[in-house]
């Protein structure tokens, strides 16, 4: 189908309680910093994202998706 699927590490991070847009973050390598840097968001508000109290528009998904080179998908 050529989808892309998450990678094991992310899954298990998921599975262990980590949010999805958390799991990816550490994945990449990144701090709360570089990626709110990156993607052109606060990073009170990324933090809010990962915990799942804040939720993001599209533009913010299209954003992280875009600083984190992964499928919109993975993240919406």
């Amino acid at each position: 189908r050529g989808e892309a699927v998450l990678p094991d590490k992310v899954s298990q991070a998921v599975l262990a309680g980590d949010s999805l847009l958390k799991s990816l973050r550490q994945w990449r390598g990144l701090t709360q910093a570089e990626l709110s840097k990156a993607a052109g968001l606060g990073q009170g508000f990324l933090s809010e994202l990962e915990a799942g109290s804040k939720s993001g528009s599209p533009e913010t998904i299209e954003k992280l998706a875009l600083a984190l080179d992964v499928p919109k998908g993975w993240i919406s």
